[in-house]
Parts: structure tokens; sequence; C-alpha cells
């Protein structure tokens, strides 16, 4: 008898101890995720604070500024715990494109101290350097993979109480003067400000807290591409993204000028190689597609429009073709709310760039035109080697032109050709050759 009561209550101490074990193995779990979900949410609010600047003609360039943004501090925590747990420095394999990289950052950095201003250069080489660090221990190590899905949804949720300030702004026609976050000063008779004029009225495009309605157009895209990830699959969702960046970087320079933006982007990008699709509710994935697109419509950026309406076409096809065969479920599918609302939404936007007025299109086209012929006059003089990177600016000649033609080309590879020069930028596109190739060959290897 004492033999079976002793046996009985170590039975139930294991259980207690192993339904403990399990409660604080799911809280560390539920906290980590809270985590990551505040890290999302903050990559979508500006927090900086100026290290240095300089000026032209007498005015403080944001070009020509290396800011210290919250972000960088989770850089640096995010680098230092990669290779505290891995004990492997990144760029460490014997793998011939990681030989590559390394060549690459000392390459640049030592040019970097021949520029302009050096320091720019530096601190912009830094930043750079561990981000790709922290996408290298994903890319090789799989490190920090499970947190990216969380980290994609509190993106998500920080751009829901981005549509609350745009509104707001678009409301009241002019900033909210937020504590601590860095909000742009808004106002329609504000020089340098984006506005749209609409029939005889000039009002604000949507900002948020960005630094421009583009950058907010952007990341909303990017947003609502991971909530289709799951319709999409994985191999059109990547198609897309790269699509979408393309586009952008045909476009415009924030990409690879905009630290916020390259995070984020680099975030979704790698949430679509390795995280698992976002499962939420049918209601609360139509409300926020819906908040997000009316996102898309109040920054009135042309290539955010565009891009919707590629990516919203290619998604409502995607759902035809996976219920092509059930007649009933696809009636369903093409008479439901969220069809009807994207449907609406694809038209309105038509409707909007339809009626765009002609001169501001042609002025875009003008100013796009003065920015490549003075990064053609960089190219040419700096060919080989580049100005260093952040120096763009710093390079552009000063012949009484005005303060707005003082900012990088709108092409991505325009600039980091006048950057890096012809030699980097062939390094460069050689790199990530070499590490789509590897990631190309690996996935069919393991499948």
């Amino acid at each position: 008898m004492i033999i079976v009561n002793t046996y009985t209550n170590i039975h139930y101490s294991v259980w207690e101890y192993k339904g403990e074990y399990r409660k604080r193995r799911e809280m560390k779990y539920k906290i980590k995720v809270y985590i990551w979900g505040l890290l999302g949410i903050l990559l979508t609010i500006p927090i900086r604070t100026t290290i240095v600047s300089y000026d032209v003609r007498g005015v403080e360039s944001p070009f020509l500024t290396s800011y210290f943004y919250h972000w960088d501090i989770l850089l640096i925590v995010g680098f230092i715990l990669a290779l505290w747990t891995s004990q492997q420095f990144p760029f460490s394999s014997s793998k011939i494109v990681d030989k590559l990289w390394v060549t690459l950052f000392l390459g640049l950095g030592l040019y970097g101290m021949t520029t302009k201003y050096p320091l720019i250069s530096w601190i912009l080489l830094i930043r750079i350097y561990m981000g790709i660090s922290l996408a290298w221990y994903v890319f090789r190590l799989q490190k920090y993979s499970y947190g990216l899905l969380y980290l994609v949804q509190g993106v998500i949720v920080g751009l829901l109480g981005q549509s609350i300030i745009v509104i707001v702004q678009m409301i009241r026609q002019s900033s909210l003067s937020l504590p601590l976050v860095v909000e742009p000063v808004l106002s329609p008779l504000l020089a340098g400000v984006a506005k749209v004029t609409l029939g005889t009225d000039t009002i604000i495009r949507g900002y948020g807290t960005f630094s421009h309605p583009n950058l907010l157009s952007f990341v909303s895209l990017l947003a609502l591409l991971s909530l289709y990830r799951k319709q999409l699959g994985k191999k059109l969702s990547i198609g897309l993204f790269i699509l979408g960046i393309g586009i952008a970087g045909m476009i415009d320079h924030y990409l690879i000028t905009s630290p916020q933006i390259w995070i984020i982007t680099s975030t979704v990008g790698l949430y679509i190689l390795y995280a698992k699709p976002i499962h939420i509710s049918s209601w609360m994935f139509r409300g926020i597609a819906l908040i997000l697109h009316i996102l898309i419509i109040l920054t009135f950026s042309k290539s955010g429009l565009l891009l919707g309406i590629i990516l919203d076409g290619i998604y409502l096809t995607s759902l035809k073709k996976s219920s092509m065969f059930h007649v009933e479920q696809f009636q369903k599918t093409l008479f439901s709310s969220t069809s009807r609302i994207v449907k609406g939404i694809v038209l309105g936007v038509i409707f909007i760039v339809a009626t765009t007025p002609y001169n501001d299109i042609i002025a875009t086209l003008i100013k796009r035109f003065v920015y490549v012929q003075d990064s053609l006059g960089i190219i040419g003089s700096h060919m080989w080697l580049g100005v260093g990177l952040g120096q763009y600016v710093a390079y552009i000649p000063d012949n009484n032109r005005a303060l707005w033609q003082f900012e990088p080309v709108h092409n991505v590879i325009l600039l980091l050709w006048s950057e890096m020069g012809l030699i980097g930028l062939f390094f460069l596109l050689g790199i990530l050759s070499l590490e789509c190739y590897d990631y190309v060959y690996g996935y069919k290897k393991q499948r």
C-alpha cells in the first residue's frame, strides 16, 4: 500500500511538473510573440536624433544628414544576439559569395575614407553591413525565421495606426505635432509638401509619420502582399515582390536612401521566403485589406496605385483559379464582400489615375528628367569608382539651381552607379545573382 501511494504521488508530481513546464514554455512563447509584434509596430514609427549634418546653401539637407534611429538599436541588438547564439561571424562560410560580400564591404569602407564626407559613408556602410548580416543569419542559419511572421504582423498593426493619423491629417490639412515621433510639417501652402489638385482645391497627400506619401504607399503594398501570400502561394508572391521593388526602384530612390524602407522591404522579403503565411479570420482579413487600400488611395501615389491594381488583379485571378472547378464556390467568391470591396477600390483607383491633371504628370516627368541628367553628369565624372556611399547630393553642381534639385536621382540603378561606380555596381549585381542561384538551387535540392 505504501509503495502504491508513493508511486501515485510521484506520478502526479511528474505530471504537475510537466504541466508547469508546459505553461512556462507557452508563456515564454507568448512573450516572444508580443516582443516581435512590438518590434514590427516600431518599424512604422520613426524616432531619431541627428548624428552629423551638412547643408546646401545654408539649408540642412536630409540627404547629407546621418540620423540615429531607434531601429538602429534593433539592428545592433539583433546582430549581437545572432552572433552570440550562433558563435559564427557573418560571411564566414567557405562559399565564394561570402568572400565577395567581405571584399565589397572592405572596398566601400576604404574608398569612403577618400570622400567629401567620410563620416556619412561610414555610418551608412555600418548600417548596411548589420542589416545584410542579419539577413545572412536568416538566409544561411535560419536565425530569427520564426519571428518574421510576427514582425510582419506588427508592421500591419502599425499601418492600421498610420491610417488614423493620415485621416486626421487630411481632415485638418496639417500635421498633428505628435510627441517623440518624427512627423513632417504639413500644409497645402508649404513648398516641398506633396500635394494633389482635386478640381479647384489643392490638398496634402497622405503622409502619416513617413517622410513622403510614396513611402507609406509602398509599405502598405508590401503589407497587402504579405496578407495575400497564403492565397497567392510562395512562388507567385516572390515574383510579385521582385516586380514591386523593380518598379519602385526604377522610378524612385527610397529603397536605398530610406533605412526604414529597406529594413521593412528586407523583412517582408525574408518573410515570404522563410515564414508561414498569415492566418486570420475572414472578417479581419477583409477589414485589414480595406484599410490598406484606403491608405494607398490617400497617398495619391501613381506608382502605388498602379502596383495596387496589378496586385489586386492577380489576387482575384488566383481566387478564380483556386475554385474554377467548383461552380457554387466560385460564385460565392466572385460575389463575396471581399471581392466586391477589391473591385470597387480598383475602379476607384482607375478613376483617380484617369482624372489626374496632365500638368501634374508633366511636372513630375520634367523633375525626373532633371534628376537623370544630373546623375549622368556624375557618372561621366566618376564612372568606375563612383562618388562614395551617401555622397550623391554633395557632388551635384551648384549652378544657381532650385533647392528641390539637390536630391538623389529617382532610379536605384543610376544612384548605385553614381555612388558605387561601375565596378561596385557589377560586384553587387553579381553577388545578388549568386545569392538567388544559391537559394533556387538549394530549394530544388531540398525538394
